[in-house]
């Protein structure tokens, strides 16, 4: 597998969702999905931080083979 260096493309996102803002239904839907756009954000940061492309960070942040993600007193 070769190394790819990630590097995101500017999108000036923030002129654009000041003039989409104003439109109610835009507003309503780009509300909703808040948490989304939180962990997307989280997502993009991480991969800069670590520099690292998407299927690196994801081994580097998987679980161990035979763990669980939840607590065994939740599971219980």
């Amino acid at each position: 597998m070769t190394r790819e260096h990630y590097n995101p493309v500017p999108l000036g996102i923030p002129p654009k969702k000041k003039r989409w803002s104003k439109d109610p239904a835009f507003a309503e839907t780009y509300d909703a999905l808040a948490d989304e756009f939180i962990v997307l954000g989280e997502l993009v940061r991480a991969r800069r931080k670590a520099d690292a492309a998407g299927c690196e960070l994801h081994t580097t942040l998987a679980p161990k083979p035979g763990t669980s993600r939840r607590s065994k007193t939740a599971a219980s």
